[in-house]
């Protein structure tokens, strides 16, 4: 699947209103696809696809307040080349007066097709044929996905006169979808800024200084030569008179010259305002903050869940891109999770959480979400991802016993005091995982080639048959839900302080000593993942099997040596076999079993970075362990 059909991957959000306001539609009254009264479309490419109404945007925040939006497609199951029509009107614009302005906001949703073209027309007539003539008065290619773009265009010059505006999709194709979102003409109040962003840091080490940064617009009608602004952390107001020239509709990155003192660990909660003489809109001045301040620098990871299926054939992309960041020593701190949708490992709460439009594709930390994968993709959204300070360690342990029973423990240990609600989740993760069925059969678009090389899929037939393939990195089981365990974590916390939580539960079907467990800190307004860390689970308690009583690998992950440690109920010759994630044996030892505890050390020196499966086979029963290689 290339692209989700039904979820749009262009959004528009709402604008505010002030002053006199002559036009407003923000679609949510007239049931989709109809559009309310005043609108009509025209297919002019005569392809049946044209302006419709369509809501249902998915994980995409802050898209998914959009509710429902004017779009219209260059993608419906196959690649379209579209020109298609809205206008709307009359609007009266006879008794206006002063700056009359055109608003709408667009942003895009989906990494890879995005660069839908349009263009906007103003006009006494009612269509296309009256409109297109007279020229567009906005013309973009929409440049960025997961972006918010608020558009603004003076229209004072149809002041006197009723008019019409349309909307046209058109010199595009094969990208996806295009929405438009709450338009409104008004009248522009004289003077007015808006407090748009906050860019400073949310967390620093004590004893830093933090800038007061981010951007205000200037919507009102006049230039903007001077405003104050002010921030406060309930010690008192901090303000400055900025000079600056801002026109009409531009943007100002301003920086306050009193910097907030970060002296404790401890949460500062800001108000930061602009404001002009005479605002005509005091509800857009204010944006409140928070920095928390770090008794110590927590170690950062990143977790890529990246959604794959095997009906996928462009999803190997994703495969090996997972391996390859595994296998990188210089990102030593990668968690990657397979989540697989429409296939005989899917888990449906997790596959429902991720929610994905388009395959592969991946969500980072669960804030950047629905990016497009690939290896180099995957890797700067890591470098970009692991340098973000962060508020707490996180650290994970599992152990499971021969009756399938497994018991993981979750602790943040937290470098600031924090006072909103985070959660503690886990994640089972399997490796080496097969099937006979023909739902593990992977489609491979990579077959013959023509796809260019993908880890050597290219030289394997479409699709690969199950008995071919191994998965590796499959989320086997959420604990805690998608969204974490409610009550895991007593907030405030206070700095250096550690929370815990247990999960329990059985491994089932898998294969115990292919799991380990990735625990998880969530931050549960955001639903952002704060930091995470994966460890293996333990054997304890029952013997491994009738012949097998104990079978351990230490170090794990190791670096130059690896012991691994057995204890037999016999006898018998021990073969340990050890096999790397391609499938390739690359050590091979028999050793003469013993009914004490015996260890043999392995170099692995000359192992690449990666993960392995350390095999051990008694009287024609095997045990196996994962080895992680990290030097």
């Amino acid at each position: 699947m290339k692209k989700l059909l039904l979820s749009a991957s262009v959004i528009c959000l709402s604008v505010g209103l002030s002053a006199q306001t002559y036009f407003s539609e923000d679609f949510n009254s007239a049931p989709e696809p109809a559009f309310p009264a005043g609108f009509t479309t025209e297919d002019l490419d005569g392809d049946g696809n044209e302006w419709e109404t369509t809501s249902g945007w998915g994980t995409y925040d802050p898209f998914t307040t959009a509710g429902i939006i004017a779009s219209s497609r260059s993608w419906n199951g196959a690649a379209l080349t579209p020109d298609n029509f809205m206008t709307f009107g009359p609007i009266d614009l006879t008794s206006a007066s002063g700056t009359v302005v055109l608003q709408w906001n667009c942003g895009s949703m989906q990494a890879g097709w995005y660069e839908e073209e349009y263009s906007v027309y103003i006009g006494t007539a009612s269509s296309s044929t009256g409109l297109i003539p007279t020229g567009a008065i906005h013309n973009e290619i929409l440049s960025a996905p997961e972006i918010m773009f608020n558009r603004s265009v003076d229209i004072s010059a149809h002041i006197g006169s009723s008019v019409y505006i349309g909307f046209r999709h058109h010199n595009t194709v094969d990208m996806n979808m295009i929405g438009v979102d709450d338009i409104v003409v008004k009248t522009l109040s004289p003077a007015d800024i808006e407090l748009t962003s906050i860019s400073t840091p949310t967390v620093a080490t004590t004893g830093a200084m933090a800038s007061i940064t981010g951007v205000v617009t200037n919507t009102g009608g006049n230039p903007i030569t001077a405003f104050d602004l002010t921030w406060d952390d309930g010690s008192g107001p901090q303000t400055e008179n900025i000079t600056a020239s801002i026109a009409s509709g531009a943007t100002y990155n301003f920086t306050h010259g009193t910097q907030l003192s970060v002296a404790s660990s401890i949460e500062y909660a800001l108000s930061i305002c602009a404001t002009v003489p005479s605002d005509g809109d005091a509800s857009n001045n204010c944006l409140n903050h928070s920095v928390s301040g770090l008794a110590f620098t927590p170690s950062k990871h990143v977790v890529i869940e990246e959604g794959t299926g095997t009906w996928c054939g462009w999803c190997p992309r994703g495969a090996v891109a997972m391996d390859a960041l595994i296998n990188d020593a210089s990102r030593p701190n990668f968690i990657g999770i397979a989540v697989h949708n429409g296939d005989p490992m899917t888990v449906s709460a997790y596959d429902a959480g991720v929610d994905l439009s388009g395959y592969p594709g991946m969500n980072v930390n669960r804030k950047l979400l629905g990016e497009g994968v690939s290896t180099t993709a995957m890797e700067n959204l890591y470098d970009q991802e692991v340098v973000v300070p962060t508020i707490a360690n996180v650290s994970v342990t599992g152990t499971y016993d021969g009756t399938g029973a497994i018991s993981i423990d979750v602790s943040a240990n937290f470098a600031t005091q924090v006072s909103s609600e985070y959660r503690l989740a886990a994640v089972l993760v399997e490796n080496g995982v097969t099937g006979t069925s023909s739902g593990y059969n992977q489609a491979n678009y990579y077959a013959g080639g023509g796809s260019g090389a993908m880890g050597g899929y290219e030289s394997l037939p479409d699709p690969v048959p199950a008995s071919q393939m191994v998965y590796d990195h499959v989320g086997r089981v959420l604990y805690g839900g998608y969204t974490g365990q409610a009550g895991s974590i007593t907030v405030p916390t206070t700095a250096s302080s550690t929370q815990s939580y247990n999960f329990t539960g059985t491994v089932g079907s898998f294969n115990a000593s292919n799991l380990s467990v990735v625990g998880m800190l969530i931050n549960s307004t955001t639903g952002e993942i704060m930091n995470a860390n994966e460890g293996p689970l333990g054997f304890v308690g029952i013997p491994e099997n009738d012949v097998v009583e104990f079978f351990n690998v230490y170090p794990n992950p190791a670096t130059t040596n690896a012991t691994l440690a057995f204890d037999l109920n016999t006898s018998s010759i021990a073969n340990i076999n050890i096999v790397n994630a391609m499938g390739q044996t690359i050590y091979n030892q028999s050793v003469a079993g013993s009914n004490s505890l015996q260890g043999v050390t392995i170099n692995t020196a000359n192992m690449a970075n990666g993960m392995y499966f350390v095999n051990l086979t008694v009287e024609g029963k095997v045990v196996t362990k994962k080895l992680s290689i990290n030097k």
